[in-house]
């Protein structure tokens, strides 16, 4: 098993050779020669303030190969620094792979790669691979930042101004709905609430009075899954491996 994996990585190598200081990798020719440059700076900066490893590689096809685990294994095999992200797009096949070893691990979280994801598949999908590959730095620019501050990005952070807007919405409600209420437990102008005012002394009177309440039995069987259907999926949810075994947190998208 052992001699596998090392096969494995060694013929990756070879597909993909990379420098000690690479770390824009163009197979599918995406980029200019002043475009990759940007994208090296923008990474050596993150790297240089806070001690991690991004890696962004566009390649032409997957050839069949699982994206996850292509990513993984590019990124072991690079000996990039063990707490990094990767940002993996085949072009061909119109799919990309996020994934955070490490302490990055616990930065992409789901609500992390839900909000990178989302912008990056939808600059990949206008064509735009230099949007896309900025996005992905600069959100992990902000990741880090609140991780340098012992912050995790979350739901909070990512609906926050939604989350306001309904607070201020949620609090007008129950103020109006408290008014009413002591509107009508007031003793003034309250209006008659039947006829019992206007009834002749000694009239008719109800003596008797039944409620009625129709029943009905409900079951529920639960729905079989179909034959060979798969569990899990590509989100953030499962734990990537690479051929060695070693985990990485993300996930894939198609675009």
């Amino acid at each position: 098993m052992k001699q596998r994996v090392l096969f494995v990585l060694a013929a990756l190598w070879a597909l993909y050779p990379v420098s000690a200081q690479e770390r824009v990798f163009d197979y599918a020719g995406v980029f200019s020669g002043e475009e990759k440059a940007e994208l090296e700076d923008r990474i050596a900066s993150v790297s240089a303030r806070y001690g991690f490893g991004l890696v962004i590689v566009f390649d032409r096809s997957l050839q069949g190969y699982d994206i996850n685990r292509r990513a993984a294994d590019f990124y072991e095999t690079g000996g990039f620094p063990p707490d990094g992200a990767i940002l993996f797009n085949a072009v061909e096949d119109r799919e990309f792979a996020i994934l955070a070893s490490g302490k990055g691990k616990d930065i992409l979280n789901p609500a992390a790669f839900g909000r990178t994801s989302g912008g990056v598949a939808g600059a990949l999908g206008k064509d735009r691979p230099l949007a896309a590959a900025r996005l992905f730095c600069d959100e992990w620019d902000h990741y880090l930042a609140l991780d340098a501050r012992g912050r995790h990005y979350n739901a909070v952070l990512r609906y926050g101004s939604a989350l306001t807007g309904a607070g201020w919405i949620l609090g007008l409600l129950v103020s109006f709905l408290t008014v009413m209420g002591w509107k009508a437990g007031m003793k003034t102008a309250v209006p008659r609430g039947g006829a019992a005012g206007f009834t002749a002394p000694g009239g008719p009177s109800v003596t008797e009075k039944n409620d009625s309440f129709l029943y009905s039995a409900v079951s529920k069987t639960p729905r079989q899954s179909a034959p060979g259907a798969k569990t899990g999926g590509s989100g953030p949810g499962a734990v990537r491996a690479s051929s060695s075994g070693k985990t990485y947190s993300g996930g894939s998208r198609k675009y």
